[in-house]
């Protein structure tokens, strides 16, 4: 009898019990999970360990340790965390005030308002400082006189601040120490990536009314498509591309030699020999379709010569009319 108590102890311990401590917790899994760091270098320590994480059920859990001021001293401060959260695709923002003593804090609190089923997601936090709001001067209390007491005066109730009002504009924690309360982080623009530009005709006559191309690939490894590119942005030395395709990984420009406009343009027009050649870099820039911007550039040949003399034109196009066949034009 005794051995078959033991048994029924024994199974309960390692089977009831740890089901009863899934059902008073709540079983739930991360929904959100970050390091805190502080947000202003100048004011507190970028020493610090801080996270939060906040579960599918709403339970949130908040951990600060050893946060110290710019000059080293640990903090001792009332403080606000401030989530923004959308809850069924409606916002909704919870705040919950908490102490800071000796550098470190622990929270935790379930957000209030779920129901099962309901779809969280976890916009935005932030740790700000509490501060003071500045008492409004209370209005003197005037005496009714009566004939047989000594005035009395008429307690006033002053209303407790509401939480809003007692939140500073400076935050201290945020994920990344980028995020601020009621900001909306401003995009950073579009950088401008490398390209690889091959110009043909290697030897380009400034006196001839043919057009030259431009043949552009990103690295192989590259994130960006050629694909992408808008072929109304493409641009070399002032020439606008009249076509753009794309053949295998490369994008070709078409352009007028007509519509070229650079400085050495002008300086060889003046040289003292008519039919000399001279080095010249074309640089062709553009955009993709989100807005990032390319460049590229090549050494070609310059030549101020009459259209007799167009040979050199005309050896190197007939090299590329295979190429563009394949190709397919683009327009956006």
């Amino acid at each position: 009898m005794m051995r078959k108590y033991l048994t029924c102890i024994r199974w309960f311990s390692f089977v009831i019990m740890p089901l009863l401590i899934i059902v008073t917790k709540g079983y739930s899994k991360d929904l959100f999970e970050t390091n805190l760091t502080v947000v202003s270098s100048s004011d507190y320590s970028a020493e610090v360990a801080g996270e939060i994480s906040i579960s599918d059920t709403g339970k949130v859990e908040l951990s600060i340790k050893g946060l110290r001021s710019a000059g080293g001293q640990l903090i001792n401060q009332s403080s606000i965390l401030v989530i923004d959260a959308e809850i069924n695709d409606s916002p909704e923002t919870y705040s919950r005030s908490f102490d800071i003593t000796g550098g470190e804090a622990e929270l935790e609190f379930t957000l209030e308002g779920l129901n099962k089923g309901d779809k969280l997601e976890i916009i935005n936090v932030v740790i700000n400082k509490v501060t003071s709001p500045t008492p409004s001067p209370t209005p003197t209390a005037t005496a009714s006189p009566t004939p047989t007491s000594s005035p009395t005066a008429t307690p006033v109730v002053t209303p407790t601040p509401s939480l809003a009002h007692t939140v500073s504009d400076l935050a201290i924690l945020a994920p990344g120490g980028i995020i601020a309360e009621s900001t909306t982080p401003t995009p950073t623009p579009p950088g401008v990536i490398n390209a690889d530009v091959e110009i043909k005709p290697e030897t380009i006559n400034l006196k001839s009314n043919g057009k030259f191309k431009a043949f552009i690939k990103f690295e192989s490894d590259s994130p960006y498509d050629v694909n992408d590119i808008v072929t109304e942005t493409v641009e070399c030395e002032g020439a606008k591309a009249i076509d753009g395709k794309v053949d295998k990984n490369r994008f070709i420009a078409t352009f007028n030699v007509q519509d070229l406009n650079f400085n050495a343009k002008v300086e060889l027009l003046k040289g003292p020999k008519k039919d000399e050649k001279q080095k010249q870099e074309l640089t062709v820039t553009g955009k993709l379709e989100d807005g990032t911007g390319f460049e590229g550039s090549d050494t070609v040949k310059i030549r101020d010569k009459g259209k007799d003399h167009d040979d050199d034109d005309d050896d190197d196009d007939d090299d590329d009319d295979d190429d563009d066949d394949h190709g397919k034009k683009k327009h956006h």
